[in-house]
């Protein structure tokens, strides 16, 4: 990966998918200026167009670089708690820069996982907000700002992939409507507010940003590795908001006073009948030896139990 993270679309741009940046980089080399590989072991350096495909597998100098172990480009491992946080922590960065978010195509409904993923600020935000910035985190986006604003020039915002090092110019996208202005405390975050001077969009930025196919086709946050069977990073993601609203739903479940008897449950109300036979002088089906006489089987009290479990389960 940290080869592969060296490759730039300026510098290595339009090759065949036999010299791709992810080849290139699983046989070893690194992209050290514009057309140009170099092996940072051997120091052996390819210039495009003058070398051979089969070169990147054959220059290499020394025996390590020709055994090079090929890992497959895969999603990190991590804990369901780790990608949780992870989405809640991107979202949170994002709203930072709300007022150059573009809206986006097709957009998940990610509506359901709400309370999971807002943790900061705790006042109101608003739906287009909340959706656009839920999706670029869910999909591994995060933001960057390139160039801070002057007296002349805006401050310029771009998203950013860190698993694929792409780079996105938000400028070139329509920027998200929102109906509402929306506070954001930003005071307990460490990274400074953006929020203020932001361009107006162009009359040209008139398309949606994809949050899905903006990324390179081999990054793992949208590509399934058949190799390994690992799902894609985003689908990994959505699972880990899945099962921590699915124990948080189960955790309310339990602690609801719905669970307990209620006062008028028929298996409540059976135990205050034995009670109070039993109280009266005598068991729930024997009366006692009083005025009744000598043991005498009075069935009164059962009778007026049946009558009120009949009652219960008629409503």
């Amino acid at each position: 990966m940290r080869r592969l993270a060296t490759f730039k679309e300026w510098q290595w741009f339009n090759k065949p998918d036999e010299i791709s940046a992810v080849e290139c980089a699983l046989e070893g080399w690194s992209n050290v200026g514009v057309d140009t590989l170099e092996c940072l072991e051997c120091q052996v350096k390819l210039k495009h167009p003058e070398f051979a495909i089969d070169d990147i597998k054959r220059a290499h100098k020394l025996p390590k670089c020709l055994n090079q172990t090929k890992s497959a480009y895969t999603f990190p491992v991590h804990t369901i708690p780790e990608l949780v946080a992870s989405v809640q922590n991107r979202f949170r960065l994002l709203l930072e820069i709300q007022d150059a978010i573009p809206k986006l195509q097709n957009p998940l409904d990610l509506t359901p996982y709400k309370s999971t993923i807002i943790t900061h600020p705790p006042e109101k935000i608003p739906n287009s907000v909340y959706s656009a910035c839920a999706n670029l985190s869910l999909y591994g986006w995060e933001p960057l700002v390139i160039k801070e604003s002057t007296k002349t020039t805006p401050r310029c915002y771009y998203l950013k992939c860190h698993l694929c090092h792409r780079q996105v110019n938000l400028t070139k996208y329509s920027r998200l409507e929102q109906q509402e202005a929306v506070p954001v405390d930003t005071a307990s975050s460490s990274t400074p507010s953006t929020k203020a001077a932001t361009p107006a969009p162009s009359s040209a930025t008139t398309h949606a940003f994809n949050a899905h196919d903006e990324h390179r086709w081999y990054c793992p946050w949208i590509l399934h590795n058949l190799s390994s069977g690992d799902e894609a990073g985003w689908k990994q993601s959505r699972d880990a908001l899945d099962s921590t609203l699915s124990s948080a739903t189960n955790t309310e479940q339990q602690a609801s006073p719905k669970n307990s008897l209620s006062s008028g449950s028929p298996l409540l109300l059976k135990r205050r009948l034995t009670a109070s036979s039993v109280a009266s002088g005598g068991s729930p089906i024997r009366g006692g030896s009083g005025a009744s006489g000598g043991g005498e089987r009075d069935f009164s009290h059962v009778q007026a139990a049946r009558a009120s479990f009949k009652h219960l389960f008629s409503e």
